[in-house]
């Protein structure tokens, strides 16, 4: 079993496969704070808003067009 290691003899400390170490040796993952929510938002957002037009849409904008479909369609866009 690869990483099953708990003694440490072979990687130098004790070692467990995903979901496989014993009670109390998984460190939880740190809880989502204020300030990490508020990150997590506006960088959702600025996904969310055409550079362009500087409209927020309700999904992600394709990273392929870098802008909304509506702007990548537009012959002002090509122009520039």
């Amino acid at each position: 079993m690869r990483f099953y290691d708990p003694d440490g003899t072979e990687y130098g400390i004790p070692t467990y496969p995903k979901r496989l170490a014993p009670d109390g040796l998984a460190a939880p993952v740190r809880p989502m704070t204020p300030g990490r929510w508020r990150a997590v938002h506006a960088m959702m957002r600025a996904r969310r808003t055409c550079p362009d037009c500087q409209v927020t849409f309700n999904h992600v904008i394709p990273t392929s067009l870098g802008c909304c479909p509506g702007c990548a369609d537009s012959p002002v866009a090509l122009a520039a």
